[in-house]
């Protein structure tokens, strides 16, 4: 399995300035982690339900089930 990447939405920026030693006009506006997972994910289609809850199965296999593109975006 090669390197992944992903951005990451919600992260403490403070904290990242801090450990990083940014100078005072710096900000991180977005975190991108890259390398390669430590565990398996797989990217699953959402329930009937519209249940998007993540769940690993009896081999710790973390599924994270995702909403179909036409259900959510919109027409005009």
């Amino acid at each position: 399995m090669g390197l992944g990447g992903c951005m990451i939405g919600s992260y403490n920026a403070v904290g990242i300035k801090e450990a990083l030693a940014l100078p005072e006009q710096l900000l991180p506006q977005l975190v991108v982690a890259i390398g390669k997972p430590a565990e398996t994910v797989m990217l699953t289609e959402a329930g009937a339900d519209g249940n998007v809850a993540y769940y690993r199965d009896e081999n710790d296999v973390h599924y994270v089930p995702k909403r179909a593109l036409e259900d959510i975006v919109l027409e005009r």
